[in-house]
């Protein structure tokens, strides 16, 4: 495993079984392009300067920070495990700074839209309801809300166990209002 594509050939492998297999997908693309940029090299070819220089060309092709953002993060997660396997001594790709993003709201609902969602919803749409109202308390992703199981909702804790991302799960709490709705759907 002495050049860079091996590299990160074994790197991907070994994330068989540990990540989604779309998350090995986007390392596989980022890497892909990093490993074009800096041609067939041996590890100890790749350097800080090197590191550098694929940011500033990430940069120049105008893409957005969340985009240069992710491709760094991939080689830097390429080079933790390089580190952690004992090919290589030092995290090169750690001395390179991130791209600063930019700051950004919190995405939500606002309450006037809230009350507006809700009053277009027929007043017999009591599942629909319990799951507006769920996701817009947790800010659970949708598919953490569609996974939900009944032995995972304690209504009297208003709370609930969610799986998300494939298999993080987490507790979320909701108001008395949701539980009310969850409640309703389940005598239903």
């Amino acid at each position: 495993m002495n050049t860079l594509l091996c590299a990160v050939e074994e790197f991907l492998a070994s994330q068989a079984g540990e990540v989604a297999a779309s998350t090995r997908e986007w390392y596989g693309r980022r890497l892909a392009a990093f490993c074009d940029f800096v041609g067939p090299v041996g590890l100890d070819e790749v350097t800080v300067a090197r590191i550098r220089a694929y940011r500033a060309h990430l940069v120049d092709r105008e893409m957005s920070p969340h985009s240069v953002h992710g491709y760094q993060r991939a080689v830097r997660r390429l080079f933790r495990w390089l580190v952690t396997e004992g090919v290589v001594e030092r995290d090169v790709a750690r001395e390179v700074p991130l791209v600063k993003l930019p700051p950004q709201p919190p995405k939500a609902l606002s309450e006037e839209d809230l009350g507006r969602l809700l009053a277009r919803l027929p007043s017999e749409d009591i599942r629909n309801r319990a799951i507006i109202l769920l996701l817009v308390d947790t800010g659970c992703r949708v598919g953490g809300i569609v996974s939900l199981t009944l032995d995972a909702v304690d209504l009297a804790g208003r709370f609930a166990l969610v799986v998300e991302k494939g298999t993080k799960a987490r507790r979320v709490y909701f108001t008395e209002m949701t539980a009310e709705a969850i409640g309703l759907y389940l005598l239903v």
